[in-house]
């Protein structure tokens, strides 16, 4: 699928400098390779709805996103990347099954609380 193609690094850094978070699910090891390939990433805030959204105590015994969306009754080709990028996008847009805060809020908040 990336046989023969190349990403446009002054496009990403043109689009990501315009960001003020940058939101992944297993940011830890996302930010690694990101931000050694982009720098502007190095200058950014970065959320992660593996490690901060409380998965088990809303009842979602696993924090991989494969099954986090079919808890949420989604079911897709998993690991790659655009679709785990649409997926998670999504998945902001849902509640809690406990709290009833929507999974965007419940990220930000503890964001803010601790930062990746």
């Amino acid at each position: 699928m990336v046989k023969e193609r190349a990403i446009d690094n002054n496009r990403v850094e043109e689009i990501v400098k315009y960001a003020n978070l940058i939101i992944a699910h297993n940011a830890i090891f996302d930010r690694k390779f990101v931000e050694k390939q982009f720098p502007v990433f190095k200058e950014k805030s970065w959320s992660c709805t593996c490690t901060q959204i409380k998965w088990e105590e809303e009842g979602i015994a696993s924090a991989k996103l494969e099954y986090i969306a079919y808890k949420f009754s989604l079911f897709y080709e998993a690991h790659r990347a655009e679709i785990d990028c649409f997926v998670g996008i999504h998945l902001l847009t849902k509640k809690l099954p406990i709290s009833g805060k929507s999974v965007f809020n419940e990220l930000l908040e503890n964001a803010r609380k601790k930062p990746i």
